[in-house]
């Protein structure tokens, strides 16, 4: 640069043709809720088209949980596992997020590939209230005045919580 400071980066750079890869089950589209139990089943080819198994196949099973006002996720490890296939029990867990498949296939030379299928969850409008309303209530780790009203992922149990007393418009009740 202009002081005569340098950097180095590298990249490895695979030669090769990808394998071909596709998620077979569950089908793109398909939703969830708590409690049920997901199978998922893939394949994958090499270049010269010979069927990859076993741990050349890796599955990825993530659940991303996201933020309600902000586009920021985070990942949760639900497993990771070899082969062509597996099951899941979908988790109970906050709104919004989904859960992610990803299926990495590897050749005998080492070259990879990637396919990912995004599974969103079934909801549910829950509505909290207070009497008097006003009242600050916390649904998950989600605190919020009463009235209001979030979704949830169907069959999820999520605490709710309230206060023994409130000072609502400068009243204690």
């Amino acid at each position: 640069d202009s002081v005569g400071l340098t950097d180095t980066a590298s990249v490895n750079i695979s030669v090769g043709v990808l394998p071909s890869m596709t998620i077979d089950s569950p089908a793109a589209g398909t939703t969830w809720q708590a409690g049920d139990t997901i199978s998922f089943t893939g394949s994958a080819r090499d270049s010269s088209n010979n069927p990859l198994t076993g741990t050349s196949l890796v599955w990825s099973i993530n659940l991303e949980h996201c933020n309600r006002t902000t586009p920021s996720c985070h990942t949760h490890v639900i497993q990771n596992l070899t082969g062509g296939g597996g099951s899941l029990v979908a988790p109970e867990h906050e709104y919004p997020s989904h859960l992610e498949l990803k299926l990495t296939a590897t050749d005998a030379s080492g070259v990879s590939a990637s396919v990912t299928r995004r599974l969103d969850p079934r909801t549910v409008a829950i509505t909290l209230d207070s009497q008097p309303a006003g009242a600050s209530l916390t649904l998950g780790t989600e605190t919020l005045t009463a009235p209001f009203t979030l979704d949830v992922i169907r069959n999820s149990r999520l605490p709710i919580t309230a206060p023994t007393s409130a000072h609502i418009g400068g009243v204690l009740h």
